[in-house]
């Protein structure tokens, strides 16, 4: 579930409450989606169109969402090019985790 939408001049981060994906942060400018999951696995994937974004962002469910419009059809046919780009260290996921936990107690409403 979305809990809290950041925007500046080039992207767009959302963060979630969700057992799988933690952010989804889209550039505008280069087109590119960044996705960190649970376990701190950090994605990062190319020439993505804005509207792939925007429905992983309104999706009831990330996870499947995610899995619906990166891999074509679940055969495991990647339809844009992903780089993983690291995994966050142990200290990064728990401060993530936290910002999220606090997003999440300031917006009840979500």
């Amino acid at each position: 579930m979305l809990i809290n939408i950041q925007k500046d001049e080039t992207s767009e981060t959302a963060f979630f409450d969700s057992s799988n994906v933690l952010y989804v942060k889209y550039r505008d400018d280069i087109k590119k989606m960044a996705i960190v999951y649970e376990k701190g696995n950090y994605y990062l994937y190319h020439d993505v169109p804005k509207y792939i974004f925007i429905r992983i962002r309104d999706a009831e469910s990330q996870g499947k969402k995610i899995h619906e419009l990166l891999v074509k059809g679940g055969k495991g046919k990647k339809l844009y090019k992903e780089e993983k780009a690291k995994t966050l260290k142990k200290e990064e996921l728990e401060l993530l985790k936290e910002h999220i936990s606090e997003m999440k107690k300031n917006n009840p409403s979500k």
